[in-house]
């Protein structure tokens, strides 16, 4: 676990309030420490979650005000437009407030939770030995992986997979799960899904895949779909997290409470 005032650090990173000088020697600090790295994308993608989480709540109700104000109107039938636009305005207007200004402070509580969920995710383990398909791009690609340069192995193996053979060869599933967690690791748990759910039920990445998208979903703000996949994992005993996934589950209930 990170120490406080290495919370305190990742705070300030992120919200972009250390100075040049301050800020370059951060980044020279993390750039020779892994897992200082980790823990600041955890941080990073606890307060993501919970940010998109927020914004879906309000998203959800100010449009469930819009129709039930729309279903109670009885005047002319001009302000029904009127008042769906309005509502739209008004998500616009939170959407920006959440995603751009941070929105309301997030609780300590629920930060802790999110932050805890997304410690028991780990970088998938993919083997870089295998006789034949010998292809040196995704050996490259894979030592990038390996080594948490995850922007870099994205772009590498972006362009491997391209090839509609090889993407639907077994490096070629072990290469979309590792741009699934890189993706999630950078905090785009959105674009990770669509990754993610690519793999197919048959193969032999798909447990490891579908572990890795109840996060990505989670980070994505989607966390009834989350929860969802967290139980169908729970009650696969062959999935090697199905355990982890009860965990998850209960904190994911005790923060609603």
């Amino acid at each position: 676990m990170a120490s406080e005032e290495h919370l305190r650090a990742f705070d300030r990173y992120l919200d972009r309030e250390m100075e040049t000088e301050e800020r370059a020697d951060f980044e020279r600090q993390l750039a020779g420490d892994e897992e200082l790295r980790r823990e600041l994308n955890l941080r990073k993608m606890a307060m993501q979650s919970l940010e998109q989480d927020k914004y879906q709540r309000l998203r959800n109700e100010l449009m469930d005000r819009g129709q039930q104000h729309q279903q109670r109107g009885r005047g002319p039938s001009l302000w029904r437009p009127l008042s769906i636009a309005a509502s739209l305005a008004l998500v616009a207007f939170a959407s920006y407030y959440l995603l751009f200004t941070g929105g309301p402070e997030l609780t300590p509580p629920a930060l802790a939770t999110t932050a805890a969920i997304f410690e028991k995710l780990q970088r998938p383990a993919i083997s870089g030995k295998l006789s034949g398909e010998g292809n040196q791009g995704w050996f490259v690609a894979h030592r990038l992986y390996q080594k948490g340069k995850c922007p870099e192995a994205i772009t590498a193996l972006q362009t491997l997979i391209e090839d509609p053979l090889f993407k639907m060869s077994y490096k070629g599933q072990q290469s979309r799960l590792m741009i699934g967690y890189c993706l999630i690791e950078g905090g785009r748990g959105g674009e990770a899904i669509e990754t993610l759910l690519s793999i197919p039920a048959s193969t032999a990445m798909y447990r490891e895949a579908t572990w890795c998208l109840a996060f990505a979903q989670l980070q994505a703000g989607q966390r009834e779909a989350a929860e969802r996949t967290f139980k169908r994992i729970a009650k696969d005993r062959q999935n090697a997290h199905h355990r982890s996934a009860f965990e998850i589950l209960d904190q994911l209930a005790q923060s609603r409470e």
